[in-house]
């Protein structure tokens, strides 16, 4: 394949699927199993992610031409619509506590709001496309 292509060519499927995301945090001693997010692309292929993103813009459109919306409101709805769209579910996550957390939308929700810093590396990841490229996939499950 061309490398140019084998750079940048990424597989639809995965884009809507998503993605393994693993953090290892030193508890895997324990239970063998990091945290592990499944993550679809923030657009491409995941088109849901556009489309939604772009319903809950559009009452907003007239104040986004005006300048005055504020970052926070911004930042709110695209934060739902990575949760609804993006985000796929998750395994072995856990409360401060240590208690496992089931994967939900509300679950989610509060995972951020406790952690800003984790939704913004999900956040990044979403967007690298090196994720989403069959080729990387295929090396990963190889070893």
């Amino acid at each position: 394949m061309n490398a140019l292509f084998s750079q940048f060519k990424t597989d639809p499927r995965l884009e809507r699927e998503g993605v393994s995301v693993e953090y290892l945090t030193g508890d895997e001693e324990a239970d063998k199993t990091p945290p592990t997010f499944m993550v679809a692309r923030a657009g491409g292929a995941n088109i849901a992610y556009d489309n939604m993103l772009d319903q809950r813009l559009k009452p907003l459109r007239r104040r986004l031409q005006a300048d005055n919306v504020s970052n926070k409101e911004i930042e709110k709805i695209t934060k739902e619509v990575f949760i609804d769209t993006v985000l796929k579910g998750w395994k072995n996550v856990k409360d401060e506590s240590g208690n496992v957390v089931e994967f939900s939308k509300v679950a989610a929700a509060e995972l951020f709001t406790a952690l800003p810093e984790l939704y913004e590396d999900l956040r990044r990841q979403s967007n690298t496309i090196s994720l989403f490229r069959a080729d990387a996939v295929e090396a990963i499950a190889k070893n």
